[in-house]
């Protein structure tokens, strides 16, 4: 699951230019620089070669723990991003 969810977001950050990601919605790409994001675009598509490359191939078993702890990092640091970038909410909605 893990790979279906970061292989196409990855190849997208890697194809698409900063202007076209801004324009279908992710907002934060205008706060990095554009090398920055190919950056985290390749980390999403070596993540999820990782995890389903540790899967496949039993002598590279500890590539899918260790493509997930790099996964969750790049999580947290996207959970970082996004606190600071999105504005708080008011009201109870």
């Amino acid at each position: 699951m893990l790979a279906l969810v970061f292989l196409p977001a990855g190849i997208m950050k890697l194809i698409r230019t900063t202007a076209q990601l801004a324009a279908s919605g992710l907002g934060w790409v205008q706060d990095f620089p554009p090398t920055a994001v190919k950056l985290i675009g390749t980390a999403e598509v070596i993540g999820a070669a990782g995890v389903e490359i540790g899967g496949l191939i039993p002598a590279l078993a500890w590539a899918a723990p260790t493509a997930g702890v790099g996964l969750s990092l790049l999580m947290v640091g996207a959970a970082v991003t996004r606190s600071r970038v999105t504005p708080p909410r008011t009201g109870i909605c």
